[in-house]
């Protein structure tokens, strides 16, 4: 590797990287390292602000309607009351939710604060988010100018253009301008499983027949679906690619031999551990010997057959503390060994 070559941090890069001191963020510090710059994007950015600054707010917001709000109270009594104000859907999802509010808590664990003062806190917590996104490697990514744009666009939020797209669209460049190598790559997703395949491939046709602003409007109106294909575009020729996202993969392998994909991991422990699996799924129990773990899988050999791709399990004893939920991700080939891929919960 040359000190030439740079790296992309995608969404789930970046937020692992910001809020995961554990081994799967200091890989990501330690991979900036062995590069010259480090960079990201516009769309990137929009991700990241949907799901971590919009659960900053919404939890801010949550405190703000405590009555009685410069009462100091402890902590838990505060959130007590502001958990039961959340709305039903948060962004990240209770895990990451969970992480925020553990740090809250042990910021507050000796004194009395009041709801208007974790509400401050909260807020300026979400500003430095917003910063901290920029800062990689101690460089600001938006003074190297690493952050590429190719997805700025009305359509994100409330449509302003009436007949052809406005001169500082970006977005443009991606859909319209380069129309044919933006629907191949929708049209590779729309023929895989991934998460946002059975959508594309179901309005494959509406898309395909979509020119300039409708086309434009149909991409807007659907972030989560196109947003991958988007950032897809938006990294620079001859980058490196940091993410979780197997879609890139998929994406780069058909569309984009000049970029490399790494896939965040977190790191493997050797273990040699039995230890008891009940087959939720199929109601099925036996023994397992563990041969490696992370804190997010784990590899199992095992005598007979415990299941197949998708099953349920609980994995308990030895190795583990507790009982651990899990699916299984990956069977053995043919008259291969039995050792099956574990996905953690």
């Amino acid at each position: 590797m040359t000190s030439e070559q740079f790296l992309f941090l995608e969404t789930s890069a970046q937020i692992i990287r910001l809020y995961n001191a554990g081994d799967f963020g200091r890989g990501i510090e330690n991979d900036i390292e062995r590069f010259r710059e480090a960079g990201s994007s516009s769309f990137v950015f929009a991700e990241f602000d949907r799901v971590v600054g919009r659960l900053y707010r919404i939890i801010a917001e949550s405190f703000d309607k405590i009555p009685n709000q410069d009462r100091p109270a402890r902590f838990k009594e505060l959130w007590g009351t502001a958990q039961s104000l959340l709305p039903f859907y948060l962004p990240g999802g209770p895990t990451f939710l969970s992480m925020l509010v553990t740090d809250l808590s042990e910021k507050y664990v000796d004194r009395l604060p009041t709801a208007r003062e974790v509400a401050n806190f909260v807020r300026a917590e979400e500003r430095l988010a917003r910063e901290s996104f920029y800062i990689a490697g101690n460089k600001d990514m938006r003074a190297t100018g690493r952050i590429a744009d190719r997805s700025k666009c009305c359509v994100w939020d409330v449509m302003t253009c009436t007949s052809t797209p406005a001169p500082e669209c970006r977005l443009k460049l991606t859909c319209i301008e380069e129309r044919k190598t933006f629907l191949e790559s929708v049209e590779t997703l729309a023929f895989r499983k991934r998460e946002e395949s059975a959508w594309l491939n179901k309005n494959l046709d509406k898309i395909r027949s979509a020119y300039n602003l409708a086309l434009l409007s149909i991409v807007g109106s659907k972030p989560g679906h196109f947003g991958d294909i988007v950032i897809f575009w938006e990294v620079p020729a001859g980058w490196f690619v940091l993410t979780r996202d197997k879609t890139f993969l998929e994406l780069q392998r058909a569309h984009r031999p000049d970029l490399t994909i790494w896939t965040v991991r977190c790191r493997r422990t050797q273990v040699s551990s039995q230890c008891e699996v009940t087959n939720v799924t199929k109601g099925m129990s036996g023994v397992v010997e563990l041969r490696n773990a992370s804190a997010t899988g784990v590899a199992a050999e095992a005598k007979t057959p415990i299941g197949n791709k998708g099953d349920k399990v609980l994995l308990q004893g030895g190795y583990f503390t507790s009982s651990r939920q899990g699916e299984i991700v990956r069977t053995p080939g043919k008259d291969a060994p039995l050792v099956y891929g574990v996905r953690l919960r």
